[in-house]
């Protein structure tokens, strides 16, 4: 057993101190946590749309013997109308879905990033399901970067330099 006993004033003093830095963490946690989700959201959307990758690495095709790129006939015929590329998936077409694409979830201590629309919700993970894969949460090397994010924005938040 180990009892401490002091009425050192210094050491009330740090313990005070030690209580305010605690105090000011947690309020600063809500603006970290802000950055981090903006950050995830378009990490997240440029490997997506700028380079057609799932969450795992793997750049997004279609399974269609007929591709016109990387999408099938029918869908790679409407884009090349529109003047979209067709190299790689990008989850783009009319941009909607992008759009939706947001923190749809805030509570104290966490956020929820997804797709406000139920429409988008669903092009989301019939996409998800067609390819077999993740796609739309971070990759290893993305959620790293996010957490680094979030790290330097606490060290602001605190004025730790």
């Amino acid at each position: 057993m180990l009892t401490i006993n002091s009425n050192d004033s210094e050491v009330l003093r740090d313990i005070a101190d030690f209580q305010q830095q605690l105090f000011h963490m947690e309020s600063a946690l809500e603006p970290v946590l802000d950055r981090m989700s903006g950050a995830g959201r378009e990490l997240i959307r440029i490997r997506v749309q700028l380079s057609g990758e799932a969450a795992d690495g793997t750049v997004m095709r279609t399974s269609s013997r007929n591709a016109i790129g990387a999408y099938g006939q029918q869908h790679g015929k409407a884009r090349q109308k529109r003047g979209l590329q067709t190299r790689y998936i990008d989850a783009y077409y009319t941009g909607e879905m992008w759009r939706d694409w947001d923190e749809i979830s805030s509570r104290p201590g966490g956020r929820l990033i997804g797709f406000r629309s139920e429409a988008s919700r669903d092009k989301a993970d019939w996409l998800e399901q067609s390819q077999g894969r993740d796609i739309f949460i971070p990759s290893d090397a993305e959620e790293e970067e996010v957490l680094e994010v979030g790290e330097r924005q606490l060290l602001r938040e605190l004025k730790i330099t």
